[in-house]
């Protein structure tokens, strides 16, 4: 028969029995004191040791298998790469020092990142079709152009903004299929502000009109079969009330409308 430890107030009430006849150089009061003391040093020991349990094992569900504070008993320890936060990828560099080769490095990142083109066409740009002074010393613009690709490059002294299959001021898709009129045309959003209008010409074209809602026309600038029109400050801000573009061609005139959403 396994014997029951008396409490604490039971230990107190058996010393007074005993002791009742004799003189204890520490009175009974102090000693139900201490006992008391125990009692709540033992009790605040196990909350702590609860609570450091608790969040230990509330740290270890939230970190859930991404733990890294060493292995549990039974684990093998593993080592892994890390992994760096999410973020936006690093902004593109050049340290070339001509246009084209600048707009080459800065266009090359982009044109990788893009998710309208095939996998196949992110490795190397199409052909350079236009090379382009908007404002000297201030804002140059490269296009590149294929038939399912177009770059389009606003080089500053700074650095780049690159577009890759972009029609901003149109509902157009720049698909420029050979032998037939295309359009595309974009706005460069910052300053210094420009526009441009740029596509593909039928076979034999002579001439390249933008029409705008106004009535008034501009013509183009022709690149074997391909044709651009520009224009910066405040021109540019009308690149967005094209209305067609017309194409002449010997067998005939070529109209393409431009639609704007």
């Amino acid at each position: 028969m396994t014997a029951t430890r008396p409490t604490d107030e039971e230990l107190c009430e058996l010393i007074a029995q005993a002791y009742e006849d004799v003189h204890l150089p520490l009175p009974l009061g102090a000693i139900e004191t201490a006992g008391r003391r125990r009692r709540r040093r033992s009790l605040l020991v196990a909350a702590t040791a609860g609570a450091v349990t608790a969040a230990a094992i509330g740290t270890w569900v939230t970190m859930g298998p991404e733990r890294s504070a060493g292995p549990l008993p039974g684990d093998q320890p593993t080592t892994s790469a890390s992994v760096a936060p999410a973020g936006k990828p690093p902004r593109p560099t050049s340290s070339a020092t001509t246009a084209v080769g600048r707009c080459a490095d800065y266009a090359l990142t982009e044109l990788a990142r893009s998710e309208t083109v095939r996998d196949e066409d992110r490795t190397s740009l199409p052909p350079l079709r236009f090379n382009l002074v908007i404002i000297d010393g201030q804002l140059s613009l490269l296009m590149y152009a294929s038939e399912a690709v177009e770059v389009a490059c606003w080089l500053t002294p700074d650095g780049a903004v690159v577009t890759v299959n972009s029609s901003n001021l149109t509902t157009n898709r720049p698909v420029h299929t050979a032998g037939r009129l295309s359009n595309s045309s974009s706005a460069n959003g910052q300053d210094p502000f420009a526009s441009y209008t740029f596509g593909r010409t039928p076979p034999g074209t002579r001439r390249v009109e933008v029409h705008f809602s106004g009535g008034e026309t501009i013509q183009a600038q022709i690149a074997g079969d391909w044709y651009i029109a520009w224009a910066a400050g405040e021109p540019a801000y009308r690149f967005d009330e094209i209305t067609e573009i017309v194409a002449y061609t010997p067998a005939g005139k070529h109209t393409l409308p431009v639609l704007h959403g």
